[in-house]
């Protein structure tokens, strides 16, 4: 038997990409057959509760949680979750993110091994990726914890291979130490019964946070040019809303394209299924990404794929989605007119997107996390 330790305090209601992953991995490890004892970490009990009730820990059996009543990124965590850790009798811990409580990891002969997901290093390659947030704000404190957390985990998982080579050139770390393991995606992500849902108009699709490097005010003024061409298209922005960043929906106004556009905010699993089948292309201008979920969620559902070349971008695509060049809103807006108007185009590459995200799914995830646990587990130290 292999006692594992998992921090679900990264498991948020309205969550992004880590929220996902760490949700989607814990699930299939948890309900898979084997040697492994899980004890997860929660913040509260209606935070236990509500993975219950989603499935995600299962209502009964030898699954126990354990209240951690701290962000994974307060102070607090870093004082009391080492007692919490040890008492749990685990002999792995995996943080789903780059925070570990670094008391729990120090000394030769420690007796709990710890692994941490890093999806991607954006605030160290991009210093201007998100201008006001904490991260930014206080970057030299940033990155003294990250380097602690990596240097302290027996492993570091990440995304991509793209996403690997920064962690190994920026911030030295053994290629042993630094293993890939790819996003999934589930299987709610699939074409409609009848093929890709027709939308009143033509509608690009947006999905992800509003931080600068994602590059949606490009995607806005693209927009703009689209409309020159095909005059109907409108534009769907799903995603959480940022006072921090208001630029976007203030230069649509700017621009005149109110009416153009929706500004949906966070939506669930099945309305976020069904926009991807309606809409007519996926678009991501995003500067840097350690993997870009949305791209295969898309590909999975049968919508066509625009995206800049940027971080992992091009790996994940995999030649299945249109890449414009230049990366600028011309480059992007002469993308989106090509499928718009281009039917064979767009079959193609719907065709291409669903082999593509084949490749990926969260069982094969899981199965890699927990393979690793094994290994860790059962060599030396």
């Amino acid at each position: 038997m292999i006692r594992i330790g998992f921090d679900a305090r990264w498991i948020a209601v309205e969550g992004g990409g880590i929220s996902t992953y760490a949700r989607e991995i814990l699930r299939r490890m948890l309900h898979a057959p084997g040697d492994a004892e899980f004890t997860v970490f929660v913040r509260d009990a209606a935070a236990r509760e509500a993975l219950v009730a989603e499935g995600v820990i299962p209502g009964s059996g030898p699954t126990r949680t354990v209240i951690a009543p701290w962000s994974p990124m307060a102070p607090a965590s870093q004082v009391f979750m080492p007692s919490r850790i040890r008492a749990a009798g685990i002999g792995l811990f995996h943080s789903p993110n780059f925070a570990l409580p670094l008391a729990a990891f120090s000394g030769i002969r420690r007796p709990v091994r710890g692994v941490v997901t890093v999806h991607d290093l954006i605030p160290l390659v991009m210093p201007d990726h998100a201008p006001r947030s904490r991260k930014s704000r206080f970057a030299p404190a940033f990155r003294r914890y990250l380097r602690a957390c990596v240097r302290r985990a027996d492993r570091v998982v990440t995304v991509s291979e793209h996403s690997r080579q920064d962690l190994i050139g920026r911030l030295a770390l053994p290629p042993d130490r630094v293993i890939v393991i790819p996003n999934g995606v589930s299987e709610r992500f699939r074409p409609g019964p009848a093929g890709p849902a027709e939308a009143s108009a033509p509608e690009i699709l947006y999905v992800g946070r509003r931080d600068p490097y994602k590059g949606l005010v490009t995607l806005v003024e693209a927009l703009a040019e689209v409309r020159r061409t095909v005059p109907e298209t409108r534009l769907r922005v799903i995603g959480p809303a940022d006072d921090r960043y208001p630029e976007a929906p203030e230069r649509a106004k700017a621009l005149g394209l109110e009416q153009a556009g929706a500004w949906s905010g966070h939506v669930d699993d099945d309305e976020l299924v069904a926009a991807y089948r309606r809409a007519s292309v996926l678009a991501l201008p995003s500067r840097y990404e350690g993997f870009g979920l949305p791209v295969i969620e898309a590909m999975a559902c049968g919508t066509p794929v625009v995206c800049f070349r940027g971080g992992s971008l091009e790996e994940v695509a995999g030649g299945a989605a249109l890449h414009p060049a230049p990366e600028t809103s011309e480059g992007l807006a002469t993308g989106l007119v090509r499928i718009l108007t281009d039917p064979p185009l767009a079959a193609r590459l719907r065709e291409a997107g669903l082999a593509r995200a084949a490749a990926f799914s969260w069982d094969r995830t899981a199965k890699a996390t927990l393979d690793l646990y094994r290994r860790l587990l059962t060599d030396p130290p």
